[in-house]
């Protein structure tokens, strides 16, 4: 079975306010929680695989904040701060709630797709901002996506 790893950005994406510190604030919390619900996936996948997987540190630096920015963006061009408030505040709680299975958490990513954008087009921003690939390269560089491979041949999944 080949494991799909969504990138936090797909996850929580939403946009800058047009004032200048409410848009730090925004950036700021869409760091916390992608960094807070991206690890919680990948232990998540960890802990599906019933294996100690090397988990990657996906602590934001200036590549991720300037992707990040890039997202925000084009959630603000496409819906607004409406659209933003419902994102961070859904995401925020799915964050704080966390989540004991792959069905859960797919069920909230679904939820949040029914208020704000269609899952597919949330992927396809974080796409052309580069976040998925910043994270594919933490994923690669941690060992973590070979170690998946690995246990999975192990456990012939």
């Amino acid at each position: 079975m080949k494991f799909s790893i969504p990138s936090a950005g797909v996850i929580i994406a939403m946009i800058l306010s047009p004032v200048s510190a409410q848009a730090d604030t925004r950036l700021e919390q869409f760091e916390a929680i992608s960094e807070a619900l991206g690890t919680m996936i990948l232990q998540s996948i960890s802990d599906q695989m019933r294996a100690d997987l090397p988990l990657p540190d996906l602590s934001w630096d200036d590549d991720f904040r300037l992707a990040g920015a890039c997202i925000l963006d084009q959630w603000q061009n496409i819906g607004g701060p409406e659209l933003v408030d419902v994102m961070l505040l859904e995401t925020a709680a799915v964050a704080k709630a966390g989540f004991t299975s792959r069905t859960d958490l797919m069920q909230a990513q679904r939820h949040i797709a029914e208020l704000t954008l269609p899952a597919q087009m949330q992927y396809q921003i974080s796409e052309d901002c580069g976040m998925n690939a910043l994270t594919e390269q933490r994923v690669r560089e941690s060992g973590f996506q070979d170690a998946i491979t690995a246990a999975a041949r192990a456990q012939d999944i």
